[in-house]
């Protein structure tokens, strides 16, 4: 790694007198050892100059070396790119790089770029394109490959090898081959063992195998990551509504998206609104607006609290002790809730807990509440105990926080689960939503049940 951080050195050293040598038709060495590195060492090196010298080294890359770096770019590099390159340049990359990364490309562009752009690629593969862009964000569709090689299921073992080398490099063999029927719906797959182990004349509906788990284009994602994990398939194929083929996501496809879903869930948890910028690439403004529009509204909710307690004024006014108690109480509530709600948000998000299970949850989750809030109660009586004797005191602070304790665990648990249910993003739940829920409830109930045993 350091080896790698010291070579980055020398092309930004070296950047300019590169390009200098190299538009005078030399070489230079560092350049040289610059395109024996993978791809995406290439693109971090080059990102580490100026935009100008970037575009400029790009431009002088091979082209296979430079249709590699381009996928690797962020989408806002690779629209500077697309931008500053003349149509012939742009047209040739757009040729070379997988659908669903084009997609994502012409996702952020305007109508009028979109149409621009799209005019400078094969009809088939625009058709494709348009048709994942017609696709709502986040489904699978969006991820949809079509650039792959499909063999149909009438074909013979001997058909489909002179096929392949008729093609040659034009699609992307992959070990695991889908298979498609006369109407283009997809049959099955067959593994390119298949091809080479069978006789020429093997037809290949005898060797073609029925998929385990296949996407519909309007799937959302996060359903296609638990497809491809339950399942450990190295891709998946997807269909539209006629079971019609329409490409395959990989798995390195939704391991980007995997981790996309898991950054915006700890954004939504912990109050801020996601977003795909880089924290350096956010204005000063923008962090405090987006860090902002829930601390505003979670203050004003939070002000409950202290209408709370200048209704029981005159209980906490007579038994001062209850202060002292208070925040071990909602904040232990506040905890125990965002607990749960990770647990449960966690167990929706990877498919391990689904409407058949739903009620079991509740359940276990239940029974956790009683017995976590017994166990509060044995540390929180030691606690009080240090500090006040008084047994009707005791009493209240140890069933107070035993309800807490419950009622909190109960709504970390179903309120995620009730937003999941209702189309809402259950990330929306976590912290500091449910601790600011929880100091209301906890405050009201500590009050309710002090009221009760030791009076008003």
């Amino acid at each position: 790694m350091k080896h790698f951080e010291e070579f980055v050195v020398q092309i930004q050293d070296a950047a300019e007198e590169i390009l200098k040598l190299l538009s005078e038709g030399k070489s230079h060495s560092t350049w040289t050892k610059l395109l024996k590195q993978h791809p995406v060492d290439i693109t971090l090196s080059l990102e580490e100059v100026s935009w100008h010298l970037r575009l400029k080294l790009f431009e002088l890359l091979p082209a296979k070396i430079q249709i590699a770096v381009f996928e690797e770019f962020s989408t806002k590099t690779q629209l500077i790119i697309v931008g500053a390159l003349g149509a012939e340049k742009v047209g040739k990359i757009l040729q070379k790089i997988p659908a669903n990364i084009l997609v994502n490309l012409f996702d952020h562009m305007s109508n009028h770029k979109l149409e621009k752009y799209l005019k400078l690629t094969q009809k088939k593969r625009r058709q494709a394109i348009i048709a994942s862009l017609n696709c709502k964000p986040e489904t699978a569709g969006r991820l949809v490959n079509s650039d792959v090689l499909t063999l149909q299921k009438e074909f013979t073992v001997g058909k489909c090898i002179t096929l392949m080398q008729r093609l040659g490099k034009g699609f992307e063999t992959r070990p695991r081959i889908y298979v498609k029927d006369k109407d283009l719906c997809l049959a099955g797959y067959i593994e390119m063992s298949d091809l080479v182990l069978n006789k020429p004349e093997t037809p290949l509906s005898y060797l073609t195998q029925k998929v385990e788990a296949y996407a519909n284009a309007h799937d959302d994602q996060e359903y296609v990551i638990q497809l491809i994990k339950q399942y450990e398939l190295p891709s998946i194929p997807v269909v539209d509504n006629k079971n019609h083929f329409l490409g395959i996501i990989t798995a390195s496809s939704v391991i980007e998206v995997a981790e996309e879903e898991m950054e915006e869930d700890s954004y939504k948890m912990s109050g801020l609104t996601p977003t795909e910028k880089p924290y350096h690439e956010r204005s000063f403004w923008k962090l405090i607006v987006q860090r902002s529009m829930w601390l505003a509204p979670l203050l004003i909710f939070q002000s409950i609290s202290g209408t709370v307690m200048s209704t029981y004024q005159t209980l906490l006014q007579s038994h001062t002790v209850l202060f002292f108690f208070l925040t071990m109480l909602i904040g232990t509530g506040g905890n125990a809730g965002n607990q749960s709600a990770t647990l449960v948000v966690r167990g929706l998000v990877t498919g391990e807990i689904n409407k058949k299970n739903i009620f079991s949850v509740i359940i276990k989750e239940f029974g956790t509440a009683i017995s976590i809030g017994l166990v509060m109660i044995v540390f929180g009586f030691l606690r009080v105990a240090m500090t006040n004797s008084d047994p009707l005191t005791m009493i209240t602070i140890c069933l107070s926080l035993f309800c807490v304790v419950v009622i909190s665990i109960l709504l970390g648990t179903i309120i995620p689960l009730g937003l999941h249910y209702l189309g809402i993003d259950p990330a929306h739940s976590a912290a500091p939503f449910l601790s600011t829920l929880m100091d209301i409830i906890g405050t009201l109930m500590y009050c309710s049940i002090a009221s009760l045993i030791l009076g008003s």
